[in-house]
């Protein structure tokens, strides 16, 4: 449950994010609208509010967002739940609908709702009786993105955070995938209580993930070459499971030559204060753009014998010097240098199918096991 004061994050009826502070008087742009934060204060994780009139947030149901279910019963809708429709003979000419923009804009200023500006929409398409039932849904759903906008209150965990930085900051090449994410921390095994450095460098998203994992009784040390953009997003994220909040760290020099491992990494206080700690990490995670060969060789004498590190690039040549300098020095076993990709499917009764677009190449993933040196 948000408290006053908490960030949260907002899914957004077409599929975007909004970051939010639950403060009174906040405003936020939603659908178009200007929407008060008042209403997120004190509600559920989960919870949906429809955009209504001046910008209010009202609590609402999922099937009362859904336009299929509350036209289902429209005796003139009848037709959308015939399967023997086809779209073959169907052409996109822009002259099948009959209502026009002033009777759209007419319709909004009188205050009509959103279903009765899509079920408008539905009568005056001289289509709409043709088209197979699944075009229809599609339809009403897309419709309804733009006519009844929604959102709903995620808990800002590290895959809600990373979700959302890699739908917003896709346009800008700056985000990891999920997906990617996931593999970094399996593949570092990275796990309750354990000591793991990281360095991020994309927004903090793969820091968020590995504090959220460690918990409490867990270490994270973070070594960034930009402080600020990582720490603002873990302070985004829900870190009251832990025990207490994130607070930001000293910055200390990467660069100098210091015995003391606390000198040479930054501390993230996720767990009690880290000033010195004599006993090696157990873990590696780098996901920065910088040259990763010349950032292992600094962190690897801070890794434990038998510990996994992991290095993700945008780029497969960088993680390739590494990969050759890990097999000349003889350093690590178990290398692997992999591609990431996923493709999504949708999953419906009778139309299951590969998704028609997709992102394409996420990166490349290297990991390895640290071996004692030989003599």
């Amino acid at each position: 449950m948000p408290l006053a004061g908490d960030s949260v994050v907002l899914l957004t009826a077409g599929g975007g994010y909004v970051f939010a502070d639950c403060k009174t008087g906040i405003k936020l742009r939603i659908s178009k609208a200007n929407c008060k934060a008042d209403s997120l204060i004190s509600s559920q994780y989960g919870a949906l509010f429809a955009v209504a009139a001046e910008g209010k947030l009202m609590p609402a149901s999922r099937n009362i967002l859904d336009p299929c279910a509350l036209l289902a019963g429209n005796r003139r809708m009848s037709s959308m739940h015939s399967g023997s429709n086809d779209n073959r003979y169907l052409n996109d000419d822009n002259k099948a609908q009959i209502v026009n923009p002033m009777t759209l804009q007419a319709m909004k200023t009188r205050g009509d709702s959103g279903l009765a500006i899509i079920e408008a929409l539905a009568f005056g398409s001289s289509t709409w009786g043709v088209k197979t039932k699944y075009s229809k849904t599609k339809w009403l759903k897309r419709k309804a993105k733009k006519y009844m906008p929604w959102v709903q209150v995620l808990e800002p965990t590290a895959f809600v955070l990373a979700e959302a930085y890699f739908t917003r900051m896709t346009k800008h090449k700056e985000a990891v995938r999920p997906d990617v994410i996931a593999q970094l921390v399996a593949r570092s095994n990275t796990r309750p209580g354990s000591r793991v450095v990281v360095m991020d460098t994309f927004h903090g998203v793969v820091l968020s993930a590995v504090a959220e994992l460690v918990g409490p009784q867990g270490k994270t040390i973070f070594s960034p070459s930009d402080l600020q953009a990582p720490m603002k997003t873990v302070s985004k994220a829900d870190v009251h499971s832990m025990g207490q909040r994130a607070s930001l760290p000293k910055v200390i020099n990467l660069k100098t030559r210091n015995a003391e491992a606390a000198d040479v990494i930054q501390n993230c206080e996720i767990a009690p204060r880290l000033q010195h700690f004599r006993s090696k990490v157990d873990a590696l995670v780098l996901a920065s753009r910088h040259e990763p060969l010349s950032i292992l060789k600094t962190l690897l004498p801070l890794l434990r014998v038998g510990g996994s590190f992991v290095i993700y690039s945008e780029h497969v040549e960088p993680l390739t010097r590494v990969f050759i300098w890990l097999r000349v020095s003889k350093a690590a076993v178990n290398l692997r240098l992999t591609e990431v990709w996923q493709r999504e499917f949708q999953v419906l009764t009778s139309c299951s199918h590969p998704a028609m677009t997709t992102s394409g190449n996420a990166g490349y993933i290297l990991s390895a096991m640290k071996i004692p040196e030989r003599v």
